[in-house]
């Protein structure tokens, strides 16, 4: 089987079209956040909008999870996150974030 040299299988990235508005949290916060590292010496404008879409969907994450708590309500508390956070071992790395009294 023979290929056509003039034609490639390969796509060639486009160059950035993100705007602010893709993202629902501040990039501003999240770059602030980042930047309080003092390992990180510059944030790149495509990782800061990764860093904040990546956010964004745990954030998403955390609230499906706790909505859908067996124990669910009409109003959620950070006892809801720690319930949560206490049954998902996925979340491991947050319980030493979170403190369950």
């Amino acid at each position: 089987m023979q290929q056509n040299s003039s034609k490639s299988s390969k796509t060639v990235p486009q160059t950035s079209t993100r705007t602010r508005t893709d993202v629902i949290i501040s990039q501003n916060k999240i770059k602030a956040i980042m930047k309080s590292s003092p390992e990180l010496e510059h944030v790149g404008n495509d990782a800061l909008f990764l860093i904040t879409k990546a956010t964004e969907l745990f954030v998403d994450h955390m609230a499906r999870l706790i909505v859908e708590n067996p124990k669910g309500s009409k109003s959620y508390e950070y006892n809801n996150l720690a319930e949560v956070v206490q049954r998902d071992d996925n979340l491991e790395f947050l319980k030493g974030a979170l403190n369950f009294d």
